[in-house]
């Protein structure tokens, strides 16, 4: 999803989404139909997303984090 550009006045949801987030310790998951939708402050400003499921599961990953195309595994 993308930000709202500035001066847009409007409620974007995205129902029935599914795909790969990432977890605050950096351990990727796949959320199944889950409403997204972008977080906004007083102003305007994006400050980052939001969703609400009720499926998901860990993917597989060498480390379980989240690297950088070519980043080497320690």
């Amino acid at each position: 999803m993308r930000p709202r550009r500035a001066g847009r006045r409007r409620s974007l949801a995205i129902n029935d989404y599914s795909g790969v987030r990432v977890a605050a310790s950096g351990r990727r998951f796949m959320i199944e139909n889950a409403c997204v939708w972008n977080l906004a402050d007083a102003g305007g400003g994006y400050r980052g997303q939001a969703a609400t499921f009720a499926h998901w599961r860990y993917l597989a990953s060498s480390g379980d984090r989240c690297r950088p195309p070519g980043a080497v595994a320690f």
